[in-house]
């Protein structure tokens, strides 16, 4: 449909209508993106589900500073940024606020969830569940102790030709 509208307005599909929306897309992902970063800061600020610094204030932080640097070095060269005049990227970041701004007014206000409960305060998590300190899962199965051996020692779950499975 938008190549039947650019073809009837004469307009080109890659030299103009490609880098408008491209550029358009690329200030709306950095915007989302730093919206991201700033609802990592607020919901672990709120709930307290994770109390380490780096991950929930610092990485989120500096994250949401970059991204913020390049938003406002995009939406100061946003008609570069899309090849057109001033008066097509008002036009372009106009339809980005204004399509913004209908999801957020669309968003059921009344029908939030509550935050969940802190691991540590939740009494129907077990204690040990709640003590429980994760680890890294290892990156490969050990090695069997010779070639000639299987990794697995259940012969019931061994695949072989008479047994497929």
């Amino acid at each position: 449909m938008l190549l039947a509208l650019c073809a009837a307005t004469g307009l080109d599909p890659v030299t103009q209508v490609f880098a408008w929306l491209s550029g358009t897309a690329t200030l709306g992902a950095l915007a989302l993106m730093a919206l991201t970063c700033l609802a990592v800061i607020v919901y672990f600020r709120r709930t307290g589900t994770d109390r380490r610094l780096w991950h929930t204030l610092t990485a989120p932080g500096l994250g949401l500073l970059g991204l913020a640097a390049c938003l406002i070095l995009a939406i100061v060269n946003f008609p570069l940024l899309i090849g057109g005049s001033t008066a097509l990227a008002a036009a372009l970041g106009t339809v980005l606020l204004l399509s913004f701004a209908v999801g957020a007014a669309c968003t059921p206000r009344g029908r939030r969830r509550p935050a969940p409960e802190t691991a540590t305060g939740d009494p129907a998590i077990p204690e040990a569940v709640r003590t429980t300190r994760l680890r890294p899962i290892p990156a490969r199965p050990p090695e069997p102790a010779s070639k000639h051996e299987p990794a697995h020692r259940n012969p019931e779950s061994a695949r072989t030709k008479e047994n497929p499975r």
